[in-house]
């Protein structure tokens, strides 16, 4: 090769690491104000401008375990790039997602798809007297979630993947849409010996199986955020829904179609009936009795 040859090749070379290297910034500086904005939003009506900017950040640092107090309630949250702890948090303590359940007194409340136990530190300083069983397969969020719901004795803390009876184990895996630790995804597998992270596999449970495990005949509210395995769970209803007086989900239709029309075959049996969101929308339906709201 001639030396004009070389030059021309290691100048080209150099040109395309730029445009990568060039590449590489722009996402980075576009995910940097995609959390920027989340932590701004996140924090607004409940921390000091210092809190917000002490969390932003955290946020463009290595993955850090932070505690917010906040919105009334103490819990810990995993900081650094790639996280979605504080995004759930908006979600459940800041925009009040489960404010739409509309019950009483309720006593047994299944949490499916616990993240990191937000949603059950939710339900457990709203409902005084309810016993909370939360569900998660994820290794690590289920680790926070243990050290959250640590201090609350009625909160019960379960890792398996819900699934419909008789489902295999599962394998927890991050989803098209993952972020973090949300949208977290699980699917069947029949060997586990082809799965790489012998840590991502899980066992199944079935809510039925979960109901019976816990002495329970009735189920005052189910919730459900299982990105999408809904279809499976509520699929496969019949043996349980029976036993179940209220259920709020956030559906899953924009990534698998068909969530919807299987949340409404499933609870036909029930009378009132709400919807909030747009494209991950939240679902409320309960029987019709006055002692459920009175």
């Amino acid at each position: 090769m001639s030396h004009d040859s070389a030059e021309g090749s290691t100048s080209t070379l150099g040109r395309v690491r730029s445009i990568i290297g060039l590449r590489t910034r722009i996402r980075r500086a576009r995910h940097h104000m995609i959390v920027g904005r989340a932590v701004v939003t996140a924090g607004h009506g409940h921390f000091s401008c210092s809190t917000v900017l002490r969390q932003f950040l955290w946020s463009l640092r290595r993955p850090s375990l932070r505690r917010i107090d906040a919105a009334g309630v103490s819990v810990l949250a995993r900081f650094g790039r790639d996280r979605s702890d504080l995004f759930i948090w908006h979600e459940i303590f800041s925009e009040n997602e489960y404010g739409v359940v509309d019950l009483a007194d309720p006593h047994l409340i299944l949490d499916v798809g616990g993240n990191v136990g937000y949603a059950a530190v939710w339900f457990a300083e709203r409902y005084p007297n309810a016993r909370i069983i939360t569900i998660e397969p994820d290794a690590d969020n289920y680790e926070v979630l243990l050290a959250n719901v640590a201090d609350e004795p009625r909160i019960h803390p379960i890792r398996a993947a819900v699934a419909s009876a008789g489902a295999p184990r599962q394998q927890v895996m991050p989803g098209v849409h993952q972020h973090g630790g949300a949208g977290i995804i699980t699917r069947p597998i029949e060997d586990d010996t082809a799965v790489v992270d012998p840590a991502s596999i899980v066992d199944s449970i079935d809510v039925a199986t979960v109901l019976d495990q816990f002495g329970i005949d009735r189920l005052d509210l189910l919730k459900i955020d299982v990105e999408g395995a809904e279809i499976d769970i509520l699929g496969h209803s019949g043996p349980w829904i029976d036993r179940v007086d209220a259920i709020v989900a956030e559906l899953h239709e924009w990534m698998i179609p068909g969530c919807e029309e299987v949340f409404a075959a499933a609870t036909a049996g029930f009378g009132s009936r709400t919807r909030v969101g747009s494209r991950a929308t939240i679902d409320y339906v309960r029987r019709e009795s006055p002692s459920l709201t009175a």
